[in-house]
């Protein structure tokens, strides 16, 4: 498999093969909305654009993600490898992890699969002790399972996640901070 063929068993919806149309043409809609600052060599970092800080100052690396903010393409939130930006009450966040047993259909060992298949057991997940609504849990590439949660209503600060699947919980020692 090449890595455009990836990409798109990655990217798109079930039975897809190709980006439609429409949904390109509304991205390139969208990005024409972004405001364009380009930097050459000599600027100084960010100059002309106003940034804020929203997650901790004491952690370095490069940006490793990029994300605008889907109602205004004006804000542009930027994740480093170390660092990340705090969710939100009510946001979507994505979980990943590795070992969290059979699917739904199965996923035999060694077959290649181009859908996300559901975990076989039930999946709980609390966000500082309040249970949080999980919209999907799967293994969704070999050995990979994503979780897809919504932050429940909880106290700003780092809040422990704690995830059980099939009656068995995660070790309680991964936070997730919320502003």
């Amino acid at each position: 498999m090449d890595a455009r063929q990836y990409f798109l068993m990655r990217r798109l919806p079930e039975g897809e093969t190709e980006l439609s149309a429409e949904w390109y043409a509304a991205t390139r809609s969208h990005t024409r909305l972004m405001p364009n600052a380009a930097l050459t060599f000599r600027d100084r970092a960010g100059e002309g654009l106003s940034w804020a800080q929203l997650g901790p100052g004491n952690i370095g690396g490069r940006a490793r993600s990029l994300l605008i903010h889907p109602q205004n393409p004006s804000i542009m939130y930027a994740g480093a490898v170390t660092g990340g930006v705090p969710a939100h009450p009510g946001d979507l966040i994505l979980l990943y992890g590795t070992g969290f047993g059979p699917t739904s259909p199965e996923t035999p060992i060694g077959t290649t699969f181009g859908t996300a298949n559901p975990l076989a057991n039930q999946v709980t997940v609390t966000i500082g002790g309040i249970s949080a609504v999980v919209q999907f849990a799967g293994l969704t590439a070999p050995g990979e399972y994503q979780f897809n949660v919504f932050v429940p209503n909880v106290p700003v600060g780092d809040n422990l996640v704690v995830m059980k699947v099939g009656g068995v919980t995660t070790q309680p020692n991964a936070y997730l901070a919320v502003r």
